[in-house]
């Protein structure tokens, strides 16, 4: 055993997280749209509306293709 001289760290955890977001990250992201309807196709996933806000940033980071190479700033 080991004893330890400063505290344990402690993780920060949100716990306010909408359903839907938690799924649509679960399920690599899919369409907000299409979350409503898993309840049909997938067992014990709770019945989700269509609420959120905008697009969620992997989500938007995913569907980049590339970077531009250059800013024309004239």
């Amino acid at each position: 055993m080991y004893r330890f001289l400063m505290p344990p760290p402690q993780a920060l955890v949100h716990l306010d997280i909408n359903p839907c977001e938690l799924w649509n990250r679960r399920y690599g992201h899919l369409y907000y749209k299409i979350l409503p309807s898993l309840s049909h196709m997938v067992t014990s996933i709770p019945d989700l509306k269509e609420e959120h806000e905008g697009v969620c940033k992997g989500c938007a980071l995913g569907k980049n293709v590339k970077k531009p190479l250059f800013v024309d700033l004239r």
